[in-house]
């Protein structure tokens, strides 16, 4: 791609990138009072992402389909951390109006129904949110008289899994086979369309910057979807019941959720100063992340009292076993690499902020903010 890392100094930092502490005073700069359109803020990603994106000084105007209880962003105070969220379908053409009203200099796309199991049951559901969703975002932008930095977020689950050792680069197969994969499959392919018929003038001065990342996995606290190892772990936990496994011998590249949300909003800012890194990434953990669902047990039964049922005799739909992507061309382009990358680290600041919700003493608002500012504090690893 030819890409040269643009030094600070021609940024006006007088810096050059290398450190983490040096990136994030760079990304302090950047969203220093930049308008940020976050879809997606009530749920899981979207609630971590806004309290990192509120820490680097922007200012965040979130959508999501709801606030209900059982999620992590009502036990936020959002509002008295001064950011604006309101109710909005994407499947809902308002979206257009409503990104062409705020204009924002930065769109970080995480709505989406998120679940595979639900993509069973419903799949008009998740296809017309996952598919339908991106096209109303994306015609909002084309309408934009204004220079934006996109990146839209979608899934590891868009390849066409064979279940193969090699991990999975950007150019492999795009062809989910469940409609929830399925479905992140067309939202790449909506995109990359988008990309080369209406924001293909890079030197326009309202240039319209659109990437794609490609991340799954991720564990953090606060997540409560139904259907996912941890918080099926942590809601059996807090109801002092056990927690049924439907597949112990699964393997997926697990990263902390602040990990990928970095990634993003690293890749937010710097295709907005250099336009040629616009593309699709995949951002995913070191190799030594990659884990087994019974080590995810495992982890937990040893540290809480947790306890384990085999439920996979009850399986109703098919889940692959396999699956982990190569995150090269992220890390050697943009110079990235995880910084809460140790397997035994991520959990621990999983089950900690789990074990504080349940004691249910804890101001979580609180809580949830120390881990955004030791995460934004903290060294990267040196696997880059």
């Amino acid at each position: 791609m030819g890409f040269r890392r643009r030094p600070l100094e021609e940024l006006g930092l007088g810096v050059t990138l290398g450190s983490k502490d040096e990136e994030v005073a760079y990304l302090k700069d950047f969203y220093k009072d930049k308008t940020v359109l976050l879809t997606g803020i009530h749920g899981f990603k979207g609630a971590w992402l806004a309290l990192m994106l509120r820490e680097l000084g922007a200012k965040t105007i979130g959508v999501g389909l709801h606030a209900d209880d059982g999620l992590l962003f009502p036990m936020l105070d959002m509002t008295g951390l001064g950011i604006e969220h309101q109710i909005l379908d994407i499947r809902d053409r308002a979206l257009v109006d409503l990104v062409k009203d705020t204009r924002p200099d930065v769109i970080f796309h995480l709505a989406a129904q998120p679940i595979v199991s639900v993509g069973h049951e419903d799949p008009y559901l998740t296809y017309s949110s996952n598919v339908m969703g991106v096209v109303n975002l994306l015609d909002g932008v084309r309408a934009l008289d204004n220079r934006v930095s996109v990146v839209n977020v979608t899934t590891d689950k868009c390849y066409h899994n064979v279940e193969k050792e090699e991990p999975y680069v950007e150019d492999d197969r795009l062809m989910g086979e469940d409609p929830y994969s399925s479905s992140k499959s067309c939202a790449e392919l909506v995109s990359f369309s988008y990309r080369v018929s209406y924001f293909d003038d890079y030197d326009s001065p309202n240039a319209k910057l659109l990437s794609t990342a490609r991340a799954g996995n991720v564990i953090g606290g606060g997540d409560f979807a139904l259907n996912r190892i941890i918080p099926d772990m942590a809601r059996a936990l807090a109801a002092n019941e056990p927690v049924v496994i439907r597949n112990f011998d699964s393997i997926r590249p697990y990263e902390h959720v602040l990990d990928a949300l970095y990634a993003y909003v690293v890749l937010a800012a710097r295709q907005w100063d250099d336009p040629s890194l616009v593309g699709a990434y995949n951002i995913g953990p070191n190799d030594e992340s990659v884990m087994r669902t019974r080590e995810l047990t495992d982890y937990f039964a040893a540290h809480t009292p947790l306890k384990i049922v085999d439920g996979s005799a009850g399986r109703t739909f098919k889940e692959s076993i396999l699956l982990s992507l190569d995150s090269g061309k992220f890390r050697t382009t943009l110079d990235w690499a995880p910084t809460w990358a140790g397997k035994e680290e991520m959990l621990d600041k999983t089950l900690v902020w789990y074990q504080k919700w349940i004691q249910g003493d804890e101001d979580m608002t609180a809580v949830t903010l120390d881990q955004v500012r030791e995460f934004l504090a903290a060294p990267q690893s040196s696997d880059r």
